[in-house]
C-alpha cells in the first residue's frame, strides 16, 4: 500500500524508519501510544528547477460536489497546464 502512495525513495525510507522503530520499542518493552509513527523528521531531496504553487480556488469545493470527477480533474489538468504555460 505505501508503494502506491508515496514515490519509492520515500516509501523505503518510511519502511525502514518503521521497522528500526518498531525494534526499538520491542526492546525497550514500552509504547506510549505512538505506535510506529516518526515524529520531527522529514525526508528531503533537492530538486532543481521546481515551484511550487499555493492556490485557493474560489468555488471549487461547490462545482467539485456538483460535477462528475472526471470534469474536475479535466478543470485542474486545464488550469494548471494554464499556469505552466503563464511561468514557463
Amino acid at each position: 500500500l505505501i508503494h502506491s502512495i508515496f514515490p519509492p525513495m520515500v516509501a523505503k525510507d518510511l519502511i525502514r524508519r518503521q521497522t528500526r522503530q518498531t525494534l526499538q520499542v520491542s526492546q525497550s518493552g514500552r509504547d506510549f501510544g505512538l505506535g510506529h509513527m516518526s515524529l520531527g523528521k522529514s525526508v528531503a531531496q533537492m530538486h532543481h528547477e521546481v515551484t511550487i504553487l499555493f492556490t485557493d480556488i474560489v468555488g471549487f469545493t461547490a462545482m467539485s460536489q456538483t460535477v462528475a470527477p472526471q470534469q474536475v480533474m479535466e478543470f485542474l489538468h486545464k488550469l494548471f497546464v494554464r499556469f505552466d504555460e503563464l511561468v514557463g
